[in-house]
């Protein structure tokens, strides 16, 4: 191996020109998670794009149940002299599976996020700020104070998968 071949781990090389920008690039040409999932044609480039805008939609879409569905979970029962309830098996695991959907979708527009392509960037930020939007003014939207949203918030959280 020369000197302008990394090693990835398992004996083949990768030469240095062949590694990804470490800055934005306006490229169609992309491969998204997978070399199966290649944009080769502008055609295939603008249906990733749908594909990420959706995804990131469907991302601020699990938050917002998930947060709305353990508010409900955990609120406290008037009838009950204001005692917590406590929980099922069954909305537990309800809960783990929308918490195993936000960190999947978050991680998956993480790393569309870190191929440095401008039009993958901008279509996911437009995909969450429309899927905050929808969500917004709903009856049961929890972003009211004391809410749902302020214990998923993408603010006042603690948990990566929540970002």
């Amino acid at each position: 191996m020369n000197s302008n071949t990394m090693n990835n781990g398992n004996g083949a090389g990768l030469s240095m020109s062949e590694t990804k920008p470490m800055y934005f690039v306006g490229t169609w040409h992309e491969v998204l998670w997978l070399k199966g999932l290649e944009t080769k044609h502008p055609a295939t480039y603008v249906l990733s794009l749908g594909g990420l805008f959706l995804l990131a939609i469907l991302h601020e879409s699990i938050s917002h149940h998930r947060g709305v569905f353990m508010s409900r979970a955990t609120s406290s029962d008037p009838l009950l002299g204001g005692a917590r309830p406590h929980m099922t098996m069954t909305t537990k695991l309800i809960l783990t599976g929308l918490y195993a959907s936000t960190c999947t979708t978050s991680y998956l527009l993480m790393l569309a996020v870190m191929t440095f392509n401008v039009g993958y960037f901008l279509a996911i930020i437009a995909g969450l700020a429309v899927g905050f939007y929808l969500w917004l003014d709903r009856p049961d939207s929890g972003r009211g104070a004391g809410s749902a949203l302020s214990n998923s918030s993408h603010l006042s959280h603690s948990h990566a998968c929540d970002k």
